[in-house]
């Protein structure tokens, strides 16, 4: 429906500001020549290509919309699911990924204020960059290899999430949860990390 159109859509931008390309060229250079002149030029540049990158992640999760689910809760009423366990992890990892995008956003008010206030140079900034880039890294490959171990990417409305399962089980005593009793606290868990990672890259 509208949500698949919409997805393709907003994909394909973030592969345009990717390859730092226009939708409609009109000149002679080379799209890869852009690309390469995008991505290396400044660290703003840089920073936009990995939000680009990671939202790409999002993107894919948000395409697949309910297929992954699996396909034993189409008779609970998710419509169009047909997928089993595996993909369903597979969303939620896309999805955790994804996580980075609000993270290299945070970064990017962090650059304008380092910059237009303080009057960081492009050499200042790098040495600012490539920490932020590792931790960034770091902190939602690691998010999403917790999330998958510990059984806590479960379908959740729409799409495979954080969650438990059978969905409220961690909050009921009457209901026995199957996967991920311990998901609120994974939430709380990253919330907190992320705030340290921010403060790290200040």
């Amino acid at each position: 429906g509208k949500r698949y159109v919409c997805s393709i859509f907003f994909l394909y931008a973030r592969v345009c500001i990717l390859l730092g390309c226009q939708v409609f060229p009109h000149s002679r250079e080379s799209h890869l020549t852009k690309a390469l002149h995008f991505i290396f030029f400044k660290v703003y540049n840089r920073i936009l290509l990995c939000m680009s990158l990671y939202d790409i992640f999002q993107s894919f999760a948000i395409f697949f919309g309910t297929w992954p689910i699996p396909k034993e809760l189409r008779s609970l009423g998710t419509y169009g699911a047909m997928g089993n366990t595996a993909t369903c992890n597979a969303q939620g990892f896309l999805f955790m990924l994804g996580y980075g995008t609000p993270l290299y956003n945070a970064f990017l008010g962090i650059h304008y204020v380092l910059t237009v206030r303080y009057r960081f140079t492009e050499t200042q900034m790098k040495k600012v960059e490539w920490p932020a880039h590792v931790a960034i890294f770091a902190f939602v490959c690691t998010g999403a290899i917790l999330a998958t171990v510990t059984k806590t990417l479960n379908p959740y409305g729409p799409f495979c999430w954080l969650g438990d399962f059978p969905h409220g089980c961690s909050q009921s005593e009457e209901v026995e949860c199957i996967r991920g009793e311990y998901y609120a606290r994974l939430i709380g868990l990253m919330f907190c990390t992320s705030i340290l990672v921010l403060s790290m890259i200040v």
